[in-house]
C-alpha cells in the first residue's frame, strides 16, 4: 500500500467572537487554528485527516463557525489527497453565514416579550418540556456544541459572558431572565445523558454527557459564585416582585438542595417583607443568608425560627433595616435564647 496523507486548510475568515471560535476548534485535537486578533480573523488546518468534517456533537466544526461569521464573510476548505506524492482529491467547500434556528420559534418569539406574565410561562413551559441539554438546546437554537466547549476552567463571569451570547432573547426586555434559566439548567443538567450527541462527549448511563460535566461537580462550575450569579439572580427577583411571580427555575437557584451555594447575599435589595419561600428551603445548615440594608421593619419570630437554620445567623444578617430599637433588642434576645446563649 501506498503512502497517503490527506490536507484541510481554509482562508482567514472574520468572525464575531475569536475566544469562541477557539474553544469550539479545541473541541477537536485534529483541527489547528491560527489567530489575527488586529482583524479579529482565524484561519484552521489540519494533515493527515481524511474525517476533516467530522462531526462535533452533530454539527461539523465549519458549520459551526459559520454560526460566528460576520456578515459577507465566508469559509473557504481546500481538500487536498495525496497518494504517493501524487493528488488524488481536490476539492473546495464554501460555507457562508449560517444562523442557528430554534425548532419552536414560537417560544423565542415568546421570550421576546414585553410582558413578564408570558417570560415567566414561557420559561416554565421549556422547563416542563426538557430532561436534557440537547433537548433544550433545540428548543433555544443553540448548537450543542457551544455548550461543550466551556470547559471547567472557566469562572463565573466568563461563562455569563457565552450565556449572554449564546441568549436567543438577548435582544428582549428580560433578556437575563433566560440567561439566569441557561445556567440554571446547566447546572441541574449537566450530568444527564443525552442520548448519541455524537463526539467529543463523556460517556453516561444515560447517554453522552458534556465534557465539562465529568471534570468536577457542575455546579461548583458556578460556586465561585455568588458574586457572578448574585447581580443577575437580584435583576431578575427584582423584575418579577416576588417569587410567586418569578419562573420557578428562580428559587431553585436559592436552594443548596439544587446547588451547593454557601451565602445567599441579599444585602441592599429593597425587601419591604422577608420571602416565605427561603423559610422552608432544605439543606440550609452551611449557608449564610444576609438580609442587611434592606427595609425591613419587623422579623417575627416565626421567621426567626426558619432564619435559624441557617448558618450563624445573627444581628449582622438584618443590620440596617429600619426595624424599632425595642423590637431589635427583643430580636437578638430571641436569637440568643434559641442559640442557648
Amino acid at each position: 500500500m501506498g503512502n497517503s496523507l490527506t490536507s484541510v486548510s481554509s482562508n482567514w475568515f472574520a468572525v464575531t467572537d475569536i475566544d469562541l471560535a477557539e474553544h469550539l476548534v479545541a473541541l477537536d485535537k485534529d483541527m489547528m487554528i491560527s489567530v489575527d486578533r488586529s482583524n479579529c480573523k482565524v484561519k484552521l488546518g489540519m494533515n493527515d485527516a481524511v474525517n476533516w468534517d467530522k462531526y462535533l456533537n452533530h454539527t461539523s466544526i465549519f458549520e459551526l463557525l459559520a454560526g460566528l461569521l460576520i456578515e459577507g464573510e465566508s469559509i473557504v476548505v481546500d481538500e487536498i489527497a495525496y497518494m504517493d506524492g501524487s493528488v488524488v482529491y481536490n476539492e473546495q467547500l464554501t460555507f457562508s453565514s449560517l444562523p442557528h434556528s430554534s425548532t419552536q420559534s414560537e417560544l423565542i418569539a415568546q421570550l421576546l416579550s414585553d410582558d413578564w406574565t408570558v417570560i415567566v410561562n414561557t420559561i416554565n413551559s421549556i422547563q416542563e418540556q426538557v430532561s436534557n441539554l440537547s433537548q433544550l438546546c433545540m428548543i433555544l437554537g443553540i448548537p450543542l456544541a457551544y455548550l461543550n466547549c466551556l470547559n471547567y476552567d472557566m469562572d463565573t463571569s466568563e461563562r455569563l459572558r457565552y450565556f449572554r451570547r449564546f441568549n436567543p432573547a438577548a435582544d428582549g426586555p428580560f433578556g437575563e431572565a433566560v440567561v439566569a434559566f441557561l445556567v440554571h439548567q446547566c447546572i441541574t443538567l449537566s450530568c444527564v445523558g443525552c442520548g448519541d450527541i455524537g463526539r467529543p462527549a463523556l460517556e453516561g448511563d444515560d447517554g453522552a454527557l458534556l465534557l465539562w460535566a465529568g471534570e468536577e461537580d457542575p455546579c461548583d462550575s458556578f460556586t465561585d459564585g455568588w458574586d457572578g450569579m448574585g447581580e443577575l439572580v437580584k435583576t431578575i427577583f427584582l423584575q418579577a416582585g416576588s417569587f410567586s411571580n418569578a419562573p420557578r427555575f428562580l428559587l431553585e437557584l436559592f436552594s443548596p438542595s439544587v446547588w451547593p451555594i454557601y451565602e445567599i447575599n441579599m444585602s441592599g435589595w429593597g425587601l419591604t417583607s422577608i420571602p416565605q419561600e427561603l423559610l422552608v428551603l432544605e439543606d440550609v445548615e452551611d449557608t449564610c443568608i444576609d438580609l442587611s440594608d434592606n427595609a425591613l421593619t419587623d422579623i417575627t419570630n416565626e421567621e426567626l425560627d426558619g432564619l435559624l437554620r441557617f448558618s450563624e445567623f445573627y444581628h449582622d444578617y438584618f443590620s440596617g433595616n429600619p426595624i424599632p430599637e425595642s423590637r431589635l433588642i427583643a430580636i437578638n434576645e430571641y436569637i440568643q435564647k434559641k442559640r442557648g446563649r
